[in-house]
C-alpha cells in the first residue's frame, strides 16, 4: 500500500522502489502464505506498480484461471487492458462488472469499473462510477490509494467527492 500511496503523491520513482521490495519480501515468504489470496493481489499489484505488466498480466490471468467469477481478478485484467488501450476487453469485463450484485462484491466492482473508466480517459465516466462505489460502500482506502484517480484531480469536484465524511 505504500508504493501505492507514493504513485498517488506523484512519486513514482520511489513507488517502484518499495514496490520491488515489496516483491521481494512477498516471494521469500512460506509458498502456503505466497498463495493466500491478499498477497497475490498484492503481488500483481507491485508488479503494476513496478511497471512490469506483462508479468502482472501473467499474474492476474494466473489468478483468473482459477476463479474466473471472482470481481478482483476480473477487474485487475480489464485494468491491465485499459493501460495497453485494449478498451474491447475492458468493456467487456466492465458490462460483466456492471451485473456483480451483493454486499460481497457490489462495491469492488463499482470500484474496478470507475478504476477502469479512469484508466480509458473518462473522466465524467469514471467521476460517476466513484461516486456510485462510494455509495455501494467502497472502503475509502483502495479510493485514495488508486493511481487511477490522478487522472481525475482537474476534475470540478472530484476533490469534494473524496473528501473525509464526518
Amino acid at each position: 500500500m505504500i508504493a501505492r500511496e507514493l504513485a498517488v503523491h506523484g512519486d513514482s520513482a520511489t513507488s517502484r522502489q518499495v514496490a520491488t521490495r515489496a516483491l521481494l519480501w512477498y516471494r521469500r515468504r512460506p509458498a502456503d502464505e505466497q498463495l493466500s489470496f491478499e498477497e497475490r493481489i498484492v503481488a500483481e499489484w507491485s508488479l503494476e506498480l513496478m511497471g512490469s505488466r506483462t508479468e502482472a498480466e501473467h499474474a492476474a490471468r494466473s489468478l483468473y484461471a482459477e476463479d474466473s467469477m471472482n470481481v478482483d481478478y476480473r477487474g485487475m485484467l480489464a485494468g491491465l487492458a485499459a493501460q495497453r488501450g485494449d478498451s474491447v476487453f475492458t468493456n467487456a469485463t466492465d458490462e460483466w462488472l456492471s451485473h456483480q450484485k451483493g454486499d460481497a462484491v457490489s462495491w469492488s466492482a463499482s470500484y474496478y469499473r470507475a478504476r477502469d473508466a479512469a484508466l480509458l480517459g473518462d473522466r465524467a465516466d469514471a467521476i460517476a462510477r466513484l461516486r456510485q462505489a462510494i455509495d455501494d460502500g467502497a472502503w475509502p482506502m483502495y479510493l485514495h490509494s488508486e493511481p487511477a484517480f490522478n487522472f481525475l484531480l482537474p476534475v470540478p469536484g472530484y476533490l469534494a467527492l473524496m473528501a473525509p465524511r464526518a
